[in-house]
């Protein structure tokens, strides 16, 4: 990815608030969403785990 792609994947999820929408949204290829949508399970995850207790 150069540098232009890059900016547009930051800047598309910044606007949709999620690294699936944002992959949709691009028209990036499944393989890239799947692993989108694991990543931001995980980061979801992670963020809300030390809030739950």
């Amino acid at each position: 990815m150069n540098k232009p792609d890059l900016l547009r994947t930051f800047v598309g999820v910044s606007e949709l608030s999620s690294f699936t929408q944002a992959a949709d949204s691009l028209g990036l290829p499944r393989r890239v969403r799947v692993f989108m949508d694991w990543l931001e399970a995980l980061i979801e995850r992670e963020v809300r785990w030390p809030l739950a207790g």
